[in-house]
Formats: C-alpha cells, sequence, structure tokens
C-alpha cells in the first residue's frame, strides 16, 4: 500500500448560485492568494488556521465548462504542488458544519451521511510513468490516510484519474481519464453507513445535476472517518490544483454560472 505524498486541497470560498439553487459548501477554496508559497496563508472557509506544507500559488484559475455550456463558478489563482513529496495540511471546522455529519467524536464520517469532494486538476508539467508519480487529495483521520482522490501512481500502473480507498494496491479504481495536461473536474461521493462506505467517482459531470452512472462505483469500501485533508504530488511531475469543495449535497462542490455570451 502505497502512502500518497498529497495534496490537501482547500476548499473555494464562494457560495455560488448553482442553477438558481444557493450552494453552501462545508468548505471551500479557490485559492485566492498572491502568488507564492501556500504555507501560512488562511482564506477559504470551513477550515481551522492557516495551511501547513509547502506548495505554490500561482498567478490564474482553472477553468471548466460542462458539456451542456455551464462554468463552474471560479476566482482567485491555483495551487502547484511539486515533485518532492511534500504535503500540504488543513484540518476542517468541524463547529460549523451541517447537523448529522460528525461522529461522536467530532469528525467528519458518521453513518448516514453523505460527503462530496470536488476539485480541478491537471498534470502541470513533468511526466507520469514510473513509481511514486502521484497527485491528488486525501482525507485523514488525524495521521492515517484513508482515501487519495486524484492520480494514484503505483509504478506506473496507474496513469489514470481515479482513487485508492488505503486498502491496497489491488483495490486502487482506476478511469479511463488519462492524467496530462488537460483540465478536469473531479467529483466524489462517499456515503457512510455502519462498518462501510459506498463511494461514486465522476469525472468531467454536468454541473447541473449528479450523473446516474458514475465512472468509478458504486464500490463498497471501509468506514472511515476524517477531519482534515492533504494535498500532496511526487515523483516525475507537477500538479495543479485549484477550486475545491466539500459539501453534503452534489449542488454544493457543483457552484456554476451561465455560460459566456
Amino acid at each position: 500500500m502505497m502512502d500518497h505524498p498529497i495534496a490537501v486541497f482547500p476548499l473555494l470560498g464562494l457560495l455560488a448560485l448553482t442553477t438558481g439553487a444557493l450552494a453552501a459548501p462545508i468548505a471551500s477554496e479557490h485559492f485566492d492568494y498572491a502568488p507564492g508559497a501556500i504555507g501560512g496563508c488562511k482564506g477559504g472557509a470551513g477550515f481551522w488556521e492557516a495551511f501547513v506544507g509547502k506548495g505554490q500559488v500561482a498567478a490564474g484559475t482553472l477553468d471548466y465548462t460542462d458539456a451542456g455550456g455551464l462554468r463552474l463558478a471560479s476566482g482567485g489563482n491555483q495551487l502547484i504542488a511539486g515533485t518532492d513529496g511534500a504535503a500540504i495540511w488543513r484540518s476542517l471546522d468541524n463547529q460549523h458544519c451541517p447537523p448529522g455529519m460528525l461522529d461522536a467524536r467530532g469528525k467528519f464520517g458518521a453513518d448516514g451521511s453523505t460527503v462530496y469532494i470536488a476539485f480541478l486538476a491537471r498534470l502541470h508539467s513533468g511526466v507520469v510513468t514510473a513509481f511514486g508519480d502521484y497527485g491528488g487529495i486525501s482525507f485523514f483521520d488525524n495521521g492515517k490516510e484513508e482515501l487519495f482522490i486524484g492520480d494514484p501512481g503505483f509504478g506506473g500502473e496507474h496513469t489514470f484519474w481515479g482513487v485508492d480507498p488505503e486498502e491496497g494496491s489491488r483495490r486502487v479504481q482506476d478511469s479511463k481519464i488519462l492524467v496530462d495536461a488537460t483540465v478536469h473536474l473531479l467529483v466524489t461521493r462517499i456515503d457512510f453507513a455502519p462498518n462501510h462506505a459506498t463511494l461514486r467517482f465522476y469525472i468531467d459531470p454536468p454541473l447541473n445535476a449528479e450523473p446516474a452512472e458514475p465512472v468509478v462505483g458504486p464500490i463498497t469500501i471501509h468506514s472511515f472517518w476524517f477531519d482534515r485533508l492533504r494535498i500532496q504530488a511526487g515523483g516525475h511531475g507537477e500538479y495543479e490544483f485549484d477550486e475545491n469543495f466539500l459539501g453534503t449535497t452534489y449542488a454544493d462542490v457543483t457552484p456554476s454560472k451561465p455560460p459566456a455570451p
């Protein structure tokens, strides 16, 4: 099992309209910081304190437009996670979240709850062919990685966007979308139940409605709880991340704006 160096995705600080409904993410981040080191930056919404770790804020935002012409609400700048495997961390605010999300310890993942996470990602530079070439976001329970989303790596066996439930390399689930310089919207849904969770993974979905069929899943994975996120990359490539959301509904994490005139 590979412990992915991860990039922790700050979740977009936008509360935007999605097909007429007001989306209210648990956490959001659009990296609205001056270009430079991410460590010490503390904007966005739904987090405790500032970012910890290495990574660079770069000028410009990533964009996504769905097949129907709707554009993901975006702004600010973007985050680049380098090749050194240095993690970027941020803890989630558990004091101001919707009811029913927390277990008895105050961690996300209570039985009966549903969590969505969405973010934009692409390969910024380099290649994805060898062991340790990976980049993505992970859910963590204290120091334990529970779920990785992005490019799983694993010795060049996995060069597609996918998910790793941290249950061994044979449990890594790939899509058929290659990791390259194309910007993709990655959306993951996790439904928590006693003794297990169910995962669905979408790539470049419509913004106004959750697809009936995921790209990966539904698959059953282990029960887990989480209290922080990590963004990380390593190997021979740098990855860009942007417009990150954590929410309880699909609309929370896919806020849109009308097509360009």
